[in-house]
This record gives structure tokens, sequence and C-alpha cells, in this order.
């Protein structure tokens, strides 16, 4: 975990929970994104088989 991070020497356990839930949110979010993705290819194939059921 070195790299651009500044050294875990010094920072306050209040930093290392703001780390923490921004790292969650984050993850939340991409679950998020994944779902709404998942929803919106179940609509198109409902469209689709609408529209061969139309035919």
């Amino acid at each position: 975990m070195n790299g651009n991070r500044i050294s875990m020497k010094g920072r306050s356990n209040r930093a290392d929970d703001f780390d923490f839930v921004l790292r969650d949110i984050a993850q939340n979010m991409n679950r998020s994104i994944e779902l709404l993705n998942s929803i919106y290819e179940i609509g198109k194939q409902k469209l689709r088989n609408l529209d061969k059921a139309r035919l």
C-alpha cells in the first residue's frame, strides 16, 4: 500500500475509517451500476420478445 498514499504513520483512526467508508461507497456504486445494467438488458430482451410476438 505504498505508492501515492501517505504513510499510515500518524494517520488517525478517523482518517482510516473515512478511507474505508469511501471504498465501501465506491463498491456499492459499482454494484448498483451492475444491477442497473442487468435491469436494462432484461428490459431490452423483453422488448425484443414483444416485437417477435407481434410478427
